[in-house]
Parts: C-alpha cells; sequence; structure tokens
C-alpha cells in the first residue's frame, strides 16, 4: 500500500470524508495536507503524509485488541452486544447504572446480552473482565424517538422575537428575562386558524462576553452551560443608578441598535447592588452547593477579567484548570455567581408560569461556542483545538465559510460518555417546551477548516450519528422537551429519514419552499415540522417579497393561495399576501407554526445577514414597536 492509499484509508478509518460533492455536483477531493492534518487532530499518530502507513497500523492494532467497541447502543433498553471475539469464553463484568448502582454479572461472550438483561433509560457503564484484561464501554439505554406531546394535543402557533430587539420602558436598553414573560402573555391571547398561541421563540441567551471586545452573536456562546447574565431583569436595583446614569438608560431605550458594552456595564452595577439582598437569602447558598459548576465558570469568568480572556496565554497552572480564590479578583467572582442565580431563577420561574398556563418556551441551542469559552477550557477533551467549523465554496460563498469556532472531538465527547453534550442539551431542555437544534446535520457530519489552511480546502468529518441522536432522544423524553432540527442549505439525503425515524421536527420555511411550478409552487408541508415564513438569517417577508408585479414566483404563489382559498388580495396587496401566506401554513398538517412578531407589521429590516459580521449591525436591532405599543390588530405597514 503506498503512502497516499494508506493515508485515504487511515482518514477514512477515522470518519474523514476524502471527497465531496459541492452544491454545483461536483466533486472535490481532499489534499494530503488537510487530511494529514485532521487525521492527526483526530489521534492519529503522524505528522506528514510518509507516515500514514505506520499510523494507519497502529490505529488496526488498538481496534483489533478491544474485545467490545467504546459504546454499545441499547435502543429501548435492549442490548446489542457485538463481540469482537471468536468462541466462546467465561467473563465477569460489573455494569454500573446512571443511578450508580452495581450489578455484578457472571456470564460468556455468548450469554452476556442476556445476562445484561433490559435496563433503564440513561448512559451507564459496563467493565468486563477478560484473560485478566478490564475493558470499559458506554452503554447507551435510549428512546428511538424523542418526546412528542400525547394524541390530542392541538396544532398550535407562536411568536419569535430575538429577546435583545424587545423594547419596553423598564428594560435598559435591550430585552430581559421579564419581557420574555411579556411576550409569553402576548401569545396567550393568539389564534392563527384552529391553532391556539403557546409558543414564544427566540435567539439563544446563553452565556456571552458582552463586555469589551463585545461578540453580540448568539451562536459564538461564552458556554452552552449557563444563561447570559446581560438579559437578568434588574427593576429591582433601580435606586441604584444615579441621575445622569438614568438620562443614559432613556436614551439607551430610545436607540434603535443596542449598545451591548453600555448595557452590560448597567447591568453589572445593578446586578452588584443587588448581591447583598441575594446573599441574605438561603436558597441562594442552596443553589450554589446544588450546582458546584457555578463556582467553576465564576472564577474562570473573573480569571478572564484579570488575564485577559484568551486563557491560552494564561499562567499555566490557570490555563489548565486549576484556579484557586486567591488567583481572582473575589468581587469579579462575586458578580458571576449571582448574574447566574439570578438568570436561572428567573428563567426557571417564566418557564414555570408559562407551563402552568398551557405555553412554552422555544430555545436554540448553537452548535459550537466561543473559542475563548468556558466550555473549551473545562472540557477541551470535547473539542478539536486548532481547527475551525465551518461550509465549503457555495454560489453565494464563494471562497466557503469559516465559522470560527473549534469542532467537536467524535472520541473526545466518547471518552466523557458524553457528559459535556448531556449537560447542554439538559440545560436547554429542562426549560424549554421546543428547542431548535442549530444546523441538525452536525449530528451526522461537520466541515473542518485545518490549522493554516482556508475553507476551500476544508474536509468533512462523521459523527457518530446513531449515538448523538439517541442522547438528544433520551434527553427530550426526561425533559418532555420536542426537538426541532435547523435543516437548511446542504442536506444530505440521509439526515431526513434519520430526523424522521428519531421523531425530530423539521423546520418548513416558506420563503425557502418555493419553485417555479405554476400547479405547485410551494412545496407540501409535512406533519413532523415547525412552519414559518423565514428565519432569522433570511429577509423579513416584506423584504422578500415586497416587489409583488415584478416577482414571478409571488405570481406563482398567489395563484395558488387563491386557489387554496386563503384569498391573498390583490397583485399589489403585500398585506394580503402576508395574512393569505400565513393561513394557508395555519391550515397544514405542522405540527408548529411560527410568526416572525416584526413580520406583521411589515418590517423590512433584517435581524442578522449572514457573512456580514463587520458591515451591518447584525444580532444589534429592536424591534421597532415597543412590547405594549403593539397595536391589536397589527398594522401591516412598510413604510420605514
Amino acid at each position: 500500500m503506498s503512502d497516499s492509499e494508506a493515508l485515504l484509508e487511515l482518514a477514512r478509518a477515522l470518519g474523514v470524508a476524502t471527497s465531496y460533492v459541492d452544491m454545483r455536483g461536483a466533486t472535490v477531493h481532499a489534499g494530503a495536507p488537510a487530511l494529514v492534518a485532521v487525521t492527526r487532530a483526530l489521534g492519529a499518530e503522524l505528522e506528514r503524509a510518509e507516515d500514514a502507513p505506520r499510523a494507519l497500523a497502529a490505529l488496526r492494532e488498538r481496534r483489533a485488541a478491544r474485545l467490545l467497541p467504546e459504546v454499545l447502543m441499547a435502543w429501548h433498553g435492549r442490548v446489542r452486544v457485538p463481540w469482537r471475539a471468536r468462541g466462546e469464553e467465561p467473563i465477569e463484568a460489573h455494569l454500573t447504572l446512571e443511578d450508580g448502582t452495581v450489578r455484578a454479572l457472571r456470564s460468556t461472550t455468548a450469554g452476556l446480552r442476556r445476562a445484561l438483561g433490559p435496563l433503564p433509560l440513561g448512559v451507564h457503564t459496563l467493565d468486563v473482565r477478560r484473560r485478566g484484561r478490564i475493558e470499559t464501554c458506554t452503554v447507551l439505554a435510549a428512546p428511538r424517538r424523542a418526546f412528542l406531546p400525547p394524541p390530542g394535543t392541538p396544532d398550535a402557533c407562536g411568536i419569535f422575537l430575538p429577546l435583545h430587539a424587545a423594547r419596553s420602558e423598564r428594560n435598559l436598553g435591550a430585552g430581559d428575562f421579564l419581557d420574555l414573560a411579556a411576550l409569553l402573555g402576548m401569545v396567550a391571547g393568539w389564534r392563527l386558524e384552529r391553532r391556539p398561541g403557546r409558543l414564544v421563540g427566540t435567539l439563544p441567551f446563553l452565556a456571552g462576553f458582552f463586555d469589551a471586545p463585545c461578540d453580540p452573536s448568539p451562536y459564538s456562546p461564552a458556554s452552552r452551560l449557563f444563561w447570559n447574565e446581560f438579559y437578568v431583569a434588574v427593576d429591582e436595583a433601580a435606586a441604584a443608578f444615579s441621575a445622569a446614569e438614568r438620562e443614559q438608560i432613556a436614551s439607551l431605550r430610545a436607540a434603535e441598535l443596542v449598545d451591548y458594552p453600555a448595557v452590560y456595564a448597567l447591568k453589572r452595577k445593578a446586578l452588584l447592588a443587588l448581591a447583598p439582598r441575594v446573599e441574605a437569602d438561603p436558597a441562594y447558598w442552596r443553589f450554589l452547593a446544588a450546582h458546584p459548576e457555578v463556582e467553576d465558570y465564576a472564577r474562570f469568568r473573573a480569571a478572564g477579567a484579570r488575564h485577559g480572556r484568551d486563557f491560552r496565554r494564561w499562567p499555566s497552572r490557570l490555563r489548565d484548570g486549576a484556579i484557586a480564590t486567591a488567583d481572582v479578583p473575589a468581587e469579579e467572582v462575586r458578580f458571576h455567581r449571582v448574574a447566574q442565580y439570578l438568570a436561572e431563577h428567573q428563567v426557571d420561574e417564566v418557564a414555570a408560569r408559562a407551563h402552568a398556563r398551557g405555553l412554552g418556551l422555544y430555545l436554540d441551542l448553537p452548535l459550537g461556542v466561543h473559542g475563548d469559552s468556558y466550555d473549551l477550557w473545562r472540557h477541551r477533551e470535547a473539542f478539536v483545538t486548532g481547527a475551525r467549523v465551518g461550509a465549503p465554496p457555495d454560489p453565494f460563498f464563494t471562497t466557503g465559510q469559516d465559522w470560527g469556532f473549534p469542532p467537536p472531538h467524535p472520541e473526545g465527547l466518547r471518552r466523557q460518555r458524553y457528559g459535556y453534550l448531556r449537560a447542554c442539551l439538559a440545560h436547554s431542555m429542562r426549560h424549554a417546551a421546543w428547542l431548535r437544534i442549530d444546523h441538525v446535520m452536525g449530528l451526522h457530519r461537520m466541515f473542518w477548516i485545518p490549522p493554516g489552511l482556508d475553507p476551500s480546502h476544508g474536509v468533512y468529518v462523521h459523527y457518530p450519528a446513531h449515538e448523538l441522536y439517541a442522547l438528544v432522544c433520551l434527553e427530550s423524553l426526561r425533559h418532555g422537551c420536542v426537538v426541532a432540527g435547523e435543516d437548511l442549505g446542504i442536506v444530505p439525503p440521509y439526515v431526513r429519514p434519520a430526523m424522521a425515524r428519531h421523531g425530530l421536527q423539521r423546520l418548513y420555511v416558506l420563503q425557502c419552499e418555493t419553485g417555479d411550478d405554476p400547479a405547485r409552487p410551494l412545496a407540501a408541508v409535512p406533519r413532523a415540522c415547525l412552519a414559518s415564513l423565514n428565519t432569522h438569517d433570511l429577509p423579513t417577508f416584506a423584504a422578500e417579497w415586497g416587489d409583488l408585479a415584478g416577482h414571478h414566483r409571488a405570481q406563482l404563489v398567489l395563484r395558488f393561495l387563491a386557489r387554496e382559498g386563503c384569498a391573498p388580495g390583490g397583485p399589489d396587496d403585500l398585506a394580503g399576501f402576508f395574512r393569505a401566506s400565513l393561513r394557508w401554513l395555519g391550515r397544514s398538517p405542522a405540527r408548529m407554526v411560527l410568526a416572525n412578531l416584526e413580520d406583521l407589521w411589515g418590517e423590512t429590516r433584517p435581524q442578522n445577514v449572514p457573512g456580514t459580521e463587520s458591515s451591518n449591525p447584525n444580532w444589534r436591532r429592536k424591534a421597532r414597536f415597543a412590547l405594549d405599543e403593539i397595536p391589536d390588530p397589527v398594522p401591516f405597514d412598510t413604510e420605514p
């Protein structure tokens, strides 16, 4: 076998795609430098292509030495044990269930499956002793399908608004968790066709870096395990602000764009003013005792305040994860402790009150985390350092996209028994009625950009999708949370069938489902989906369809909606077209329909324009109306 053949075989053995088909239908082959860099990042022992035969032999030897795979699947608790040995031998095994219960087993290689028997749902550990050697593997006992509401639950509708965009006369210049509660109150009175208003969707409000240098993207969080203190409501600290600060707050409220650093500085002052009252409450100390990770996170953020955000430049002991009390400013630690307590308390209260009224939150789990994140610092085995996630070149982004964050490490996640990923899912699901998984194709594969190369030289790396779906289904069932997968863009043919098998809801976006067939210009709406007219990454309804008379597809859709009995109005009636489109979705079999609140008054400005981070005020624009000013019924006014 030649060096190049061995390199290709090594890459495939590690789940690296050696080629892919681009959006034009052309096959793109991975270059040797990219394959060397990515296979090395995945743990292969090589520095150059000439090392591939030796690295491949070492990998095969390690795998052949194992009796069991690293992960065993137990769908609905029934284990399949694929032994990597011939014949039948006596073995001793210990099964440690997720709750700590230990089962001692004596059996044979042929009989272990029967000895294990049906398992409770959870993530368990199996230790097997054979010939004086112990092997450990993770057992994933999971339902095959994610949670869905019980039969007879009425299909519903909801509204979407980024939380930062919510205007009110009580926040500090950006939306907060009390504004989120107000949105839930608003949707409770809604109805779309037969559908009652039940859901409020928003962008992720996970921990972020909102102090300088500010990174407002909700898809580049400082952690997927904590909330963002920027959104904590601080009404009780109003007396802490001076007259000058109250004037500043009035100015921040009136501004068209969110000034994150200015609002964050005021929020910080307010939270520190609330600290004595919080610390006098025994519930605060019980919270910290039950969640020791909060102290860890607070010290991490305090170390960043002292030494800079890039933890790779910190003193070695801190960089490697050991931060003592004396290493960081006490007041900074205090601030983050109190902020996380109040954030968790407010989100929990909003979600609980919503649930009691039959309402719910539609939260969003980002694909990755910021390169300087707490998650990467504390759970670095779960990530590949150096490489970045992105997308290959396409007609819109001709040089590809570099999203800048580190990819999850397939084997690192396994070695952690998926603890980090499970914690991320549980953090959001315990408060969400629905959870959107950003770029659901990432359960199958991600596009890696190797160190020192650009996106045109990236490669796809495959993940153990059946294991990841098992974790999603397990946490979904535990928390009673419906899961929707963002399946827009380049979707491999195996993704949507896998979503269907595991009960994940698709996203049906009308703007992406139009065609040129006069008989059927809109694709049929599936049952298992969340349907909408657009997304936060797409133009608003008024911006997309504004020139009805000159829009060929708009005319096709208008005639189609009229045939469907949705009365879209005349060829120049944009408001009628909007109402008809929403009505058509409302009559569809979709499990949930979500309307962008800003579309209701004909907003033309987008919340985000992908690929324009430095030239467009992404993630900063506020809604035109304050929450208590939105008329009912909402006028459809396309004038600025």
